[in-house]
């Protein structure tokens, strides 16, 4: 989530909403409660977080709305805020979003430890792909043409495939490098398209089942 142009982790909101129903429970009216955590809160972004949520307040409207309309809180903790006022146990469901992003929070970062090892295999699988296929074939391939020698079909198939490799593997590198920083440029602004590239990688057999596995 972001709050202005800084980033607010979802680990620092877990915290934030913890301290707040831990108050809550206690008897600590909410507005005091948000004052508290504002006169306290080390990180600005949370204590802005937590200052706008009091001022809303106070302009009317239930929490609900004062925390969709500072744009941190994703759709699922604004459904379960929205529960909370509905039912009268807001401090309860409060408690248990900072819960679900602590919950959230340890399975984004299994999911992240999981994949670290596949992808820095995959990557060197790819270098040396890449480094057989643009420096070692075109030097074999010299060699054979010196000796005049007829190849086998699967050594012409490695040379043909050297040959695009050379020839085109500069360009639609950087075809895949700009598809990926678009991607991402998108994602980070665009919310529904982030779901839609999360939705296609959970589908992928490795990822999907590396996230249920942490999940």
């Amino acid at each position: 989530p972001f709050y202005g142009r800084s980033r607010v982790s979802r680990r620092g909101l877990a915290a934030f909403l913890s301290s707040l129903s831990v108050m809550m429970k206690s008897g600590v009216p909410l507005l005091t409660a948000l004052s508290q955590c504002a006169s306290w809160e080390k990180d600005k972004q949370l204590c802005r977080l937590a200052s706008g949520l009091g001022r809303r307040l106070r302009m009317g409207g239930g929490f609900t709305r004062a925390a969709e309309a500072e744009g941190v809180f994703s759709p699922s903790v604004l459904f379960l805020f929205r529960t909370g006022e509905e039912s009268g146990a807001l401090d309860e469901v409060i408690g248990d979003a900072a819960e679900h992003l602590t919950r959230l929070d340890r399975i984004i970062s299994d999911l992240k430890r999981a994949l670290t090892y596949p992808t820095l295999v995959l990557s060197m699988l790819g270098g040396a792909f890449l480094f057989w296929f643009w420096f070692v074939v075109p030097k074999i391939e010299a060699i054979f043409r010196t000796l005049d020698a007829e190849l086998p079909f699967i050594s012409q198939l490695l040379i043909s495939l050297s040959h695009v490799v050379v020839e085109y593997g500069g360009a639609c590198f950087t075809l895949l490098l700009l598809l990926g920083v678009t991607l991402w440029a998108g994602a980070s602004r665009a919310p529904r398209l982030r779901r839609e590239l999360l939705h296609l990688l959970l589908r992928l057999p490795i990822i999907g089942g590396l996230a249920a596995a942490a999940n």
